[in-house]
């Protein structure tokens, strides 16, 4: 790891923009959209926060309590962003918590495989985009109930 600093602060970038994409993919906040971008907004932080929390679990399981990797945090919040972007407006704000921590630790374990394979992924882009992108589009159908 180069800058602990800079992979967290990168990640807050992100994280931040992330709100803001998934509030502004309601097309506006006129009328009762603003309840769908409200929501949409907690759906992302909880599944966010259910990811930070698996992967910093993760983290000191994997070093058996002796640190926690930014490297793993940032994976596992990026993981359950991705994991979330899907359904963000048609899921409810608890499951966002389960979701994001299941995307965070299948983003992880992906990202786990592709090294150990030996594969070039230096950022963790396949664990991020095609597990958690694919326990996304799963999460929907698991966890959507129309309402």
């Amino acid at each position: 790891i180069v800058s602990p600093t800079s992979i967290l602060f990168g990640l807050f970038t992100l994280w931040w923009g992330w709100v803001g994409f998934i509030c502004g993919s309601t097309f506006g906040i006129t009328g009762g959209k603003w309840i769908v971008a409200t929501r949409s907004a907690v759906v992302v932080i909880n599944a966010s926060s259910g990811g930070g929390i698996a992967s910093y679990v993760y983290s000191l399981a994997k070093s058996k309590g002796k640190n926690v990797k930014p490297n793993l945090l940032c994976l596992g919040v990026l993981g359950a962003l991705v994991s979330i972007t899907p359904g963000a407006d048609a899921l409810h704000t608890y499951d966002a918590l389960i979701i994001g921590a299941i995307g965070a630790v299948i983003a992880i374990a992906v990202d786990d495989f592709v090294r150990r394979l030996k594969l070039d992924d230096p950022v963790g882009a396949v664990g991020v985009h095609f597990g958690a992108g694919i326990w996304g589009i799963l999460s929907v159908g698991f966890f959507a109930d129309g309402s």
